[in-house]
């Protein structure tokens, strides 16, 4: 008990020596080190952490997955000017870009993207997802969602529960991972319970 308590005070410390970047990855290292893929998992960050844990969930996996990335979050003009700027390769993730088209904002072409009408064309966007992975087969695929927490903005949340269901449905039939990220999973414990039920796991960074 003694040991257990000095190796917690020593992470602890460690945490608290490290910068606050340097720390959230850590935290989210840690709570990815044992996932073997094909996996599916919900991953809940506090708001502050949000881009720091999602720039080290895509190294992680964005050098050996084939990667299906559903924005509602930003739209990808913004992400391709980030991963620019940060001289960070996107050839082998594809955008399902759910917000630029109803917020009027100017739609960048690239063979990477697909544009939705909108967060709420959930239809349109299952029927891409299942494109892409259809595309992908017999490669490792990532399908990652962000938000849950968005979506939920603009949808019911038992729709929002539905979709998840199938998504995840037809994630594992072709044996891909899933990610999915929720912000705000304190102020909606109950569908955040409820969606937890569908994921091999939910972690917290």
């Amino acid at each position: 008990m003694a040991q257990e308590k000095s190796l917690k005070w020593d992470e602890d410390r460690l945490l608290a020596a490290l910068s606050k970047e340097n720390a959230v990855e850590l935290r989210v290292m840690k709570a990815l080190e044992d996932l073997t893929e094909p996996f599916t998992i919900l991953v809940l960050i506090d708001a502050k952490d949000y881009a720091a844990a999602k720039r080290k969930i895509l190294e992680r996996y964005g050098r050996d997955d084939e990667i299906i990335y559903i924005t509602l979050n930003a739209g990808f003009p913004k992400i391709k000017h980030d991963f620019e700027r940060e001289k960070r390769d996107y050839a082998n993730i594809r955008f399902l870009d759910m917000v630029s088209v109803e917020a009027g904002e100017r739609v960048v072409d690239d063979p990477n993207a697909v544009y939705i009408s909108s967060p709420s064309d959930l239809t349109d966007c299952m029927v891409n997802t299942e494109r892409l992975l259809a595309a992908k087969e017999g490669k490792k695929v990532l399908v990652i969602l962000d938000s849950i927490s968005t979506m939920l903005i603009y949808n019911n949340p038992s729709v929002v529960e539905k979709f998840t269901h199938t998504l995840l449905g037809k994630i594992n039939a072709a044996n891909a991972s899933a990610i999915v990220f929720s912000s705000d999973y304190e102020e909606r414990d109950a569908i955040t319970s409820t969606i937890g039920q569908f994921f091999d796991r939910t972690v917290k960074v």
